[in-house]
Parts: C-alpha cells; structure tokens; sequence
C-alpha cells in the first residue's frame, strides 16, 4: 500500500465529505457516494497509482477503468452497483477541479431496461439518485430495475412488494384472469423501496397500495 497516497486520500475524503454536506444532493445519494468513495479510494491506495492520481486525468482514468476491471471481475458487483461506483467517483474528482472521467458505464440489459437507450438509463439513475422525495426514488429505481409499466407500478399493494429475505421480488398480478409474474429486486431497487415503506408506514398505514398519494389515494398512473 502506497503510504503518501493514502495519506492523501483521506485528507480529500475529509474534505469532499465537508463539502458534500452544503450539495443540493437527497440525503441517500449523499450517503451512496461516500460509502462508494470509501471503497474506491481504498482500491486507489493499494493499487500501486501515484500521488499525481489526484491531479492527472489521465491517470485517474487509468486507474478508474482498472477499478471498473476489478469490480467486474469480483463478481460480487451488478452493473447497477458498477455504474454507481463509477458515478461516485466521477463526482469526487469534479470536486478535485478534474473533467468527467472517460471510463464508460456498463450497459444495462435490455431484459431490465426495455428500450431506454444507454444516455437514457444514466439520466433515469441520475433522477432516481437525486430526488429528494423518497417516494420518487422508490418509483423510478423500481421502474428502472423491473421493467413493469406505469399502470402496474401505480397498483401494486404491500403484500406484492417483498424487500427481505432470500428472494426479495415484486409480484406482478394479472388483471382479466391472466398469469401473474415475479420479477426479482436488486439490492439498490430493495433499498429505494424499504425507505419509502417505512416513510409511508407513518402517513398512510391504514393504505393498501404501495404508492398512496399525499391524501392517502390510490396512486395514479397519469401522475407518475
């Protein structure tokens, strides 16, 4: 581990953090981006870069591409959790007075995505990252990572959304007699979810749906 570059990590780390406070950022993404940061700056000290990772960038890319290599090749990160890694540490380093880094995100499928092109997906994530409301995070990640349309989204109750366990899902139910499905929840979908659960459970207990509106109705499509 290169000592003056941890060194130096932390003394950025501290400094970004205090800066992060003041960001117009939902208190989520805040969160996301530190813990990402934590771990990428921990990867940056012990792969061998220079102090100059922090002031070049070209070096920051090289180093920012061989932590997407890395994360790709553990096989313990989705490319949800890659492009959100990536993001973190984009914003880190435009706070460093660097441009946007050239690594490219990971595409995600289609089978998740529908037909959202690739600048689609990344600006549908931003929104989702960025929203301040809970309830909106909830919708867009769910939207995102399932791939269910709006009408679904807008009827779905408590007992269709399953967040804990082995196999956290949303359950689709047919309408007009048809198959209902399951769709799983990644680990970013799940927690996006719970968040605006527990906010509801304070608002609307007495409510079946999962997206009740501000006077505890069923939440409609059109205002989705």
């Amino acid at each position: 581990m290169n000592k003056a570059v941890l060194r130096l990590a932390y003394e950025h780390f501290t400094r970004y953090q205090a800066w992060l406070v003041g960001q117009p950022l939902a208190e989520n993404t805040k969160r996301v981006y530190r813990s990402r940061l934590n771990h990428f700056l921990a990867f940056v000290a012990q792969s061998g870069a220079h102090s100059d990772v922090f002031t070049d960038a070209s070096e920051r890319d090289n180093v920012v591409k061989t932590y997407k290599r890395y994360l790709g090749q553990s096989g313990d990160a989705s490319p949800n959790s890659i492009n959100a890694a990536l993001a973190a540490a984009n914003h880190f380093y435009q706070f460093l007075g660097l441009p946007p880094t050239k690594t490219k995100r990971v595409e995600l499928s289609a089978e998740v995505t529908g037909s959202l092109t690739g600048n689609e997906q990344q600006k549908l994530l931003l929104a989702a990252q960025c929203t301040r409301r809970s309830k909106d995070r909830a919708i867009l990640t769910l939207l995102l990572f399932t791939g269910i349309r709006i009408s679904e989204c807008a009827v779905l109750r408590l007992n269709d959304v399953i967040t804990h366990g082995r196999r956290p899902r949303v359950i689709v139910r047919a309408s007009n007699g048809g198959h209902s499905r399951e769709i799983p929840l990644n680990v970013e979908a799940c927690k996006s979810i719970q968040e605006w659960l527990n906010e509801r459970s304070q608002k609307f207990a007495d409510r079946e749906t999962v997206y009740s509106g501000e006077t505890g109705t069923l939440f409609r499509s059109k205002s989705a």
